[in-house]
């Protein structure tokens, strides 16, 4: 006989139960699966949180660590910016006084033009480097000429556009005077284009000393005839500045015997018979015009180097002006 047991109630009673029992516990296993889930997703999430919070705080570390770095380099270039400014200032103020001294001395050189004299005997002497003078390195003749003249009690003064910076003893209680037109390395083309100009500053001399007419063109091997026709026109200058002036032209002295050329001294013996001649030609009713020999008689040993000279140079060729000029200045 055949069994029909799975049409007992039985049967689906038990296994409707194994049903629910299996259902329930799958649900409670899917619960607690969802559950599990649930709760590493909160975990996940708290440890995502934590995570962010981590890198949050680390942002904020690093923030305020950069906004501590740029607050230091902050203060530290507001720092040397200070020290900046105020050592530009300290500069800035160095410049100025600088500049202040420098253009005392230029207006008090140049810009400034010295007071006319008001003397007799205004006595100008012109010329490049033998009248201005280097001391230590080498003299002048105006410091020896200047105690003569002293020393014979003339009233006189010496005039010029430049004033001598070298240091001169005092002589019997006076200070020497400085004053000059003397230009070292200046020809005669030079000292002509500038004349009239030192003429009208000073204004008219009574004597012009006119020192070595060309000899810087000699040493610069120019054409002699170019000097005569300079030292003409400075005659001509002077003459129309004051046309009572004296002006005493120098037979120059020559330079060291082995440092000349044969052409330069060739130049030199030209331009002292040349001097000879312009005396003759430019001397007028109210103006004198002499040439006064410095060559006879001048030996290397007056010299201090190749051309200037020494201090003994300097008296020989004072010593010559003052033979002229106690003949023709005004007592």
């Amino acid at each position: 006989m055949v069994s029909l047991w799975f049409l007992r109630p039985s049967f689906w009673g038990e296994t409707r139960g194994t049903r629910e029992t299996r259902k329930t516990r799958v649900t409670r296993v899917t619960r607690g699966t969802r559950e599990t889930r649930e709760t590493r997703v909160t975990r996940e999430t708290r440890v995502t949180r934590g995570t962010r919070e981590t890198r949050e705080t680390r942002e904020t570390r690093v923030t305020r660590e950069t906004k501590g770095d740029e607050v230091g380099r902050a203060l530290h270039f507001c720092s040397f910016w200070v020290s900046f400014r105020q050592a530009m200032k300290k500069a800035l103020s160095i410049v100025g006084v600088c500049l202040m001294f420098v253009l005392f001395n230029a207006c008090t050189k140049r810009d400034v033009p010295k007071p006319q004299s008001q003397s007799i005997n205004k006595i100008l002497p012109l010329g490049a480097s033998r009248v201005e003078g280097a001391r230590p390195e080498f003299e002048s003749y105006r410091y020896d000429l200047w105690k003569l003249l002293h020393a014979n009690h003339w009233t006189f003064d010496f005039v010029g556009t430049q004033s001598d910076p070298a240091a001169y003893p005092l002589w019997e209680g006076e200070v020497f005077d400085v004053d000059h037109e003397g230009h070292g390395g200046w020809t005669s083309g030079d000292i002509l284009e500038e004349l009239g100009d030192w003429l009208l500053e000073t204004g008219p001399p009574d004597i012009v000393l006119l020192s070595s007419p060309g000899g810087n063109d000699g040493l610069e091997e120019l054409p002699w005839t170019e000097a005569v026709e300079n030292v003409n026109e400075m005659v001509d200058l002077i003459q129309a500045s004051n046309p009572d002036v004296t002006i005493l032209i120098e037979q120059l002295a020559p330079g060291r015997s082995d440092f000349l050329t044969p052409q330069q001294l060739e130049f030199i013996h030209l331009m002292q018979q040349e001097v000879a001649n312009i005396s003759a030609d430019k001397t007028t009713t109210t103006s004198q015009v002499i040439a006064v020999d410095m060559f006879t008689g001048f030996a290397d040993s007056l010299l201090a180097d190749d051309v200037h000279y020494n201090p003994a140079g300097a008296k020989f060729i004072a010593d010559r002006y003052y033979n002229v000029l106690q003949n023709i200045l005004t007592p």
